[in-house]
């Protein structure tokens, strides 16, 4: 297209000087260009022929300068991609936005077949729109700050300040991109006192990912979606045979790995699967006199031995019936997944009571059956196991149990993000107290480190013969001992059914066609090629204990604060410390004092000497990328203060705002861009911002009509 003629067609359309003023800069008019091409093939998309066809669709686009062909039998759906081919003339495109064209002898070029996901195109078709609003944004936000500067839009994004606070602002937020969640793990590594940056940096530089520009660009930001669930299915599949693997290669029937020793916490590799047996079952006797104390215990049990099955419906599905046969579960040709509150209708029905203990007290056998399928998220992959429809409901009695005795316990959160704040602001207050009055009245120095920690592979990495060691060291009642060892021995063995989208695949390939992957390769041996049903041994499943392994990090947490306040004050330090957990993730506030600033510093060392060792007894395995003591006090998780968040937020709907919308109902979708667009304006957009998109969007129903027309 003549440079002229686009510059004319922008200014026509956008009808603001701002927007205008956008596109001098090269990566507006490459966005612009990108978008023309995903609005048109999603114009094709709506005129492909049929699958089976015998011809593509070809369509010449004069405005464009180029022709595109749409391959037959081409489809856009969840788990395809549509493919398609660019024609031009020679020296109709610019080829710096297309480099795959090639010439060839008849005077014209294409490309090979490319192909787009459902997704890319939804990103695509508004992808200018959405640069537009965010630069918009910042100009806004640059103006307030410099309010005397006459910098125009145009020269800002020039800039090399444009890029760099607008990238940094977007990695901060939690669940963008993978990159951008490193640039978070750096900035929490590298402020810390005491951190592993060479670990973190060796994790980060093991794997490619793709560039900062890149997720920027794509406009990737906030789409937990993108991407096909066959591709996340490898990954989850992956990860837990890599762990299943390991687990078979070291486990020892006859020391059950529990025999781990404080001097191999020096001298041996951390591995996953292994633990001290002594620690685990002194950790679990100490916290089950502590909760028998509490005036709580017996009434926290009877709450949860009168409660019925309204409590089970968890989710919003259960496994009922699949091809393996078991004793809990119905024979059938395929695997069923059925509501859960049809599956606990029909509970009730069999045992003729509402009652969890009445149901589980009837049932013989517990077998630990799931489906699972991919997480859609930004980020590693992860899984999410839908259990069988009898198994929830000792699942449920069992967890019940251990939430009743987390609300026992000061240092498991169980409160609200707002509550974690004044608890982490109140412990922060009460330390800085005690800091001046003890130098004033004592001449003592203090400190106050704070160690936040994330755990690595926390569900895998767990045996069941160490949580069943934990179980009888708590002294539970008989009855409930018995109960939760029975279904901790059903996880022993658990029966998982794979991905429908991989058993697809495999159905498909060759035998004679192996994986790429050894870690799929065995496990597509391993699996029985007519259930697709595989066993596994190891991990507790992804989300199954939760709180019951976080009773097992605050036991932990006891021994191990008990050993640091001895350790220290037997050196002349004093110990005081806050603790939050839950399930993986711990906060540990501290205050250590006194009379020498040099026992303070060496101290600290010791301190986080006993944290790992005592961590590694119990197998929990630190993840150093994202785990730092550091002297400024902060939740990872939610790195910044309130209103810092609020800003990221304000990005984020700033983005969600050019989403776009249903136009099949004129109404609804005028109704849904204002409500996406008001929502901006009350969380802090400008109002130059909130007019560009405003304008933005009354193109973008303009555009939608007339291809409608």
């Amino acid at each position: 297209m003549n440079e002229d003629l686009f510059y004319l067609l922008v200014l026509r359309i956008c009808l603001l000087l701002l927007l205008w003023k956008m596109m001098k800069v090269k990566v507006m008019e490459l966005a612009h260009y990108v978008e023309r091409l995903a609005r048109n093939l999603i114009y094709m998309e709506g005129r492909r022929m049929e699958e089976g066809s015998k011809f593509s669709v070809f369509k010449a686009f004069p405005e464009d300068g180029y022709s595109l062909i749409v391959h037959k039998g081409s489809r856009i759906t969840k788990e395809a991609q549509i493919r398609y081919k660019l024609v031009t003339t020679e020296g109709d495109t610019d080829t710096e936005f297309f480099h795959k064209l090639e010439h060839t002898n008849k005077g014209y070029s294409e490309t090979g077949w490319l192909s787009m996901s459902q997704c890319d195109l939804q990103t695509f078709s508004c992808m200018f729109e959405k640069m537009v609003a965010l630069m918009s944004h910042y100009h806004d936000c640059y103006m307030e700050g410099n309010p005397s500067s006459l910098l125009g839009i145009d020269t800002l994004m020039k800039e090399d300040y444009f890029m760099i606070p607008a990238i940094i602002l977007l990695e901060q937020k939690r669940g963008t991109s993978t990159t951008c969640q490193y640039n978070r793990y750096i900035l929490n590594s590298m402020t810390g006192y005491r951190s592993n940056k060479g670990k973190m940096m060796n994790d980060i530089m093991a794997y490619p990912v793709r560039s900062r520009v890149e997720a920027f660009v794509r406009s990737n930001l906030f789409q937990k979606d993108a991407g096909f669930s066959s591709h996340r299915s490898k990954a989850i599949i992956q990860k837990q045979t890599i762990e299943e693997i390991h687990h078979l290669k070291m486990r020892n029937s006859e020391t059950m790995n529990a025999n781990v020793e404080v001097d191999d916490c020096f001298t041996k590799k951390d591995e996953n699967h292994q633990y001290n047996k002594d620690f685990m079952m002194l950790s679990g006797y100490e916290l089950g006199i502590k909760m028998k104390s509490n005036p709580k215990y017996v009434t926290g049990i009877l709450k949860v031995a009168t409660a019925n099955l309204h409590d089970a419906m968890m989710m919003t599905s259960s496994l009922k019936e699949c091809k393996i046969r078991t004793k809990t579960l119905f024979n059938s040709s395929k695997k069923v997944n059925t509501t859960s509150h049809e599956t606990l209708k029909d509970l009730i029905d069999e045992h003729g009571t509402p009652s969890m203990l009445g149901i589980i007290s009837r049932e013989v056998f517990i077998d630990a059956v799931f489906s699972m399928f991919p997480k859609p998220q930004i980020g590693g992959p992860r899984e999410i196991l839908i259990q069988s429809y009898k198994l929830r409901v000792h699942m449920k009695f069992f967890e019940s149990i251990c939430e009743e005795f987390c609300k026992m316990l000061d240092k498991e959160m169980l409160t609200g993000s707002r509550e974690k704040e004044m608890r982490q602001s109140t412990t922060s207050t009460e330390f800085k107290r005690k800091l001046i009055n003890d130098k004033i009245k004592r001449n003592m120095y203090g400190l106050t480190p704070t160690i936040v920690a994330d755990a690595s592979r926390w569900s895998p990495s767990f045996t069941m013969p160490m949580f069943c060691h934990f179980v009888i060291a708590l002294g539970l009642p008989e009855e409930i001992t018995d109960h939760a060892l029975a279904v901790i021995k059903s996880f022993s063995a658990k029966m998982m059914h794979l991905p429908e989208a991989l058993c697809e695949k495999w159905k498909n390939k060759p035998i004679a066609q192996k994986e790429e992957d050894e870690e799929l390769e065995w496990l597509r041996t391993n699996t029985d090629p007519f259930t697709r049903v595989h066993r596994v041994t190891s991990g507790m499943g992804q989300g199954m204990f939760h709180r019951f392994s976080s009773l097992i990090h605050v036991a932990k947490d006891d021994i191990s604060d008990q050993f640091i306040n001895d350790y220290l004050r037997s050196n002349g330090v004093s110990f005081e410390s806050r603790t939050m957990v839950s399930s993986d993730d711990m906060m540990k506030q501290m205050l250590i004092t006194s009379t020498s600033m040099k026992s303070l510093l060496k101290s600290i060392d010791s301190l986080l000497i006993i944290y790992e060792v005592t961590n590694r007894l119990s197998n929990i395995h630190i993840n150093w990328k994202k785990t730092a003591l550091s002297f400024i006090i902060d939740e990872f998780n939610s790195y910044f203060t309130v209103g810092n968040r609020a800003c990221l937020a304000v990005i984020k709907d700033v983005f969600t705002a050019m989403e776009p919308v249903d136009l099949t109902e004129p109404l609804h979708a005028v109704s849904e861009v204002l409500q996406n667009i008001s929502r901006a304006l009350r969380n802090g957009a400008y109002l130059p911002t909130v007019e560009v998109m405003t304008v933005s969007r009354r193109r973008t129903r303009t555009i939608s009509t007339t291809r409608t027309l």
